[in-house]
């Protein structure tokens, strides 16, 4: 039930993104038709499509609704149905998160724990999905206004070559800026303080996808590369909502055991901060694989982030 609820979640979005995307198409046909031939389109095909925006909007709300709520399963009486309702629920992540090899969850004294919220999975979704759907219906928008404003201007040409530069750098400046959000919000640092070492975890990581078997990215088709993104990012906040939820961070420091689960920083270099985020390429390493380096973004909403950053400029000092 849950599953199906997500899936029609996800058909009304696209549903109404598709939907969105035509009624600006045939507002904008409308509005070249009165600009050159006087055709005013009719009071009825205006209010249809009045109601049919409205429509979109309810369904796109809906879908995000959908997506986003969780399901919650009633209490049962019987010890064996709970049971078994708990290993249908954590099946997915069984086999990597075993109870004998974690141990039980006990507070962490010696470690320090940063994550970006404790509400990093509904803000993952709300910036991949409902944020990007918002930039790129506000760029339609833009684009189509713009287009009408330089059909009789003299510098048609150029100021349209300067109009789609100034487009395409601000989604790609959106598109970054989204990126960073939603790729910290996958990523846990945890401080040794005995030791004096600094760890990384990467939700991304295979030891931590929620669905190891999901299908990898397809770029040949823009419908199919929409689907995986969209069940991408679903998958990747079922991932944060399940290692919120049963302390896995915790647990994995409690065994002693930190790898294949984390990555340690070993060194930091070019160190950046300014009021939004933090930049640094860091050494890495797993185990006793050899380091590799790897440029990591990081923005100042992380919790308790000005012991982190201490921790950061510390260790660049002594590169």
């Amino acid at each position: 039930m849950n599953i199906l609820r997500k899936v029609l979640g996800i058909f009304l979005i696209v549903i109404s993104v598709l939907g969105l995307i035509t009624l600006g198409l045939l507002v904008l046909n409308g509005v070249l038709d009165y600009y050159y031939f006087n055709y005013l389109m009719p009071y009825k095909m205006m209010l249809f499509l009045f109601f049919c925006f409205l429509l979109f909007i309810g369904l796109f709300i809906l879908g995000i609704f959908l997506v986003k709520k969780k399901y919650i399963k009633k209490e049962k009486t019987l010890k064996n149905t709970n049971i078994n309702d708990e290993k249908k629920n954590n099946a997915y992540n069984q086999e990597r998160y075993d109870e004998s090899y974690l141990g039980e969850y006990s507070y962490i004294k010696d470690f320090s724990i940063w994550k970006y919220s404790d509400d990093s999975s509904s803000l993952y979704k709300k910036y991949n999905l409902l944020y990007v759907f918002i930039m790129i219906i506000v760029f339609v928008v833009v684009i189509c206004a713009g287009s009408i404003l330089l059909i009789n201007s003299p510098y048609k040409k150029w100021l349209s070559l300067l109009f789609v530069i100034i487009i395409t750098l601000c989604l790609t400046l959106g598109a970054r800026i989204i990126g960073i959000r939603s790729k910290s919000m996958l990523i846990t640092f945890a401080y040794d303080r005995v030791n004096k070492r600094l760890y990384m975890f990467d939700y991304d990581m295979a030891n931590f996808r929620y669905n190891t078997n999901a299908p990898k990215p397809v770029f040949g088709s823009p419908s199919r590369s929409i689907l995986y993104y969209i069940t991408n990012t679903l998958q990747n906040s079922k991932t944060i909502d399940y290692i919120d939820d049963n302390k896995i961070i915790e647990k994995i420091i409690q065994s002693g055991k930190m790898f294949p689960y984390s990555e340690e920083l070993v060194s930091v270099k070019n160190l950046k901060i300014n009021s939004n985020r933090v930049k640094f390429k860091g050494l890495f390493r797993m185990g006793k694989e050899e380091g590799f380096n790897r440029t990591v973004i990081i923005p100042t909403s992380y919790e308790n982030f000005e012991e982190l950053l201490n921790i950061l400029k510390t260790m660049e000092m002594y590169n």
